[in-house]
């Protein structure tokens, strides 16, 4: 097993179990959030997965791996809907506008950068600022997944 991949599995096992963690106590703390926290909750449990397919050497751990990746590197917010995933090590950065309803612009370039886990996924009319971010850490995994499997022995070396 190369370093790539030991450091792969470890990342993402202790991406979903600190998830997991948070994930349920934010349903302890709010159960009327039941269904959204439990979307968090499968992908805590995905990207744990993931790590054990990266660990085992699973035909499965390279597209298990870029799906739970890939699902956390947008990070947006329009008129009506807001969506941001992380697990792990989140640094998000992306230019923000913003529209005030008396005709204000403002313009900015925040960067966030957090250890554990962060979810939101909102709708409705309340965004008065429109947000595209991207989180670095999870885009950064992406391209060393896809240029490690790219470099890899072919597939079928994997067991199933």
């Amino acid at each position: 097993m190369s370093r790539f991949e030991k450091f792969l599995s470890i990342y993402q096992i202790l991406g979903g179990v600190g998830g997991l963690i948070i994930g349920l106590v934010w349903l302890r703390a709010n159960p009327d959030y039941t269904a959204l926290i439990s979307v968090f909750l499968l992908m805590s449990v995905a990207s744990c997965i993931a790590g054990v397919l990266v660990w085992l050497k699973r035909r499965a751990a390279f597209p298990f791996s870029l799906a739970v990746q890939a699902v956390q590197v947008p990070a947006f917010a329009v008129a009506s809907i807001a969506y941001t995933l992380g697990l792990g090590l989140v640094f998000v950065l992306g230019p923000e506008f913003g529209l005030s309803s008396d005709g204000t612009i403002s313009f900015g370039f925040p960067l966030d950068f957090q250890v554990g886990g962060v979810f939101a996924l909102s709708f409705g009319d309340q965004f008065a600022s429109t947000l595209l971010r991207v989180n670095v850490v999870p885009l950064v995994l992406v391209a060393a997944v896809v240029r490690h499997y790219k470099r890899q022995v072919p597939v079928a070396a994997y067991a199933t």
